[in-house]
């Protein structure tokens, strides 16, 4: 895969996850903070662990 290829599938992975998890109920602040947070998230598990 490209990289940019690689980096879109991974932040639409994390914007799946989620609207998966917080459904349609939320206002968009809230969405925002909870992406922000599972994009840290997955960022520092890919530095940590060298996954994909």
């Amino acid at each position: 895969m490209t990289m940019h290829r690689n980096l879109t599938y991974q932040i639409n992975k994390c914007l799946f996850r989620v609207h998966n998890h917080l459904t349609n109920i939320w206002d968009e602040e809230t969405y925002e903070q909870a992406l922000e947070l599972d994009l840290s998230k997955s960022l520092l598990l890919r530095i940590t662990t060298g996954k994909n």
